[in-house]
């Protein structure tokens, strides 16, 4: 099963808007959320270089 990581970053990015505080608590969650998001961001992009694309027999190329 593959991960979803397109979805989780759109949780983390949601679970940032229920923290509006300014607390020094709510700083370093937030900024443990933003580490957390650039992480997901970065593996949706290797999970999409690892995509390969197979051409079918017979078809014609898209233009």
């Amino acid at each position: 099963m593959r991960s979803d990581f397109a979805t989780a970053r759109r949780h983390l990015e949601q679970a940032c808007k229920y923290l509006p505080g300014d607390d020094d608590l709510t700083r370093k969650l937030l900024a443990a959320l933003y580490l957390l998001i650039d992480a997901t961001l970065t593996a949706e992009h290797i999970v999409d270089k690892e995509s390969k694309i197979v051409a079918f027999p017979g078809a014609r190329p898209r233009r």
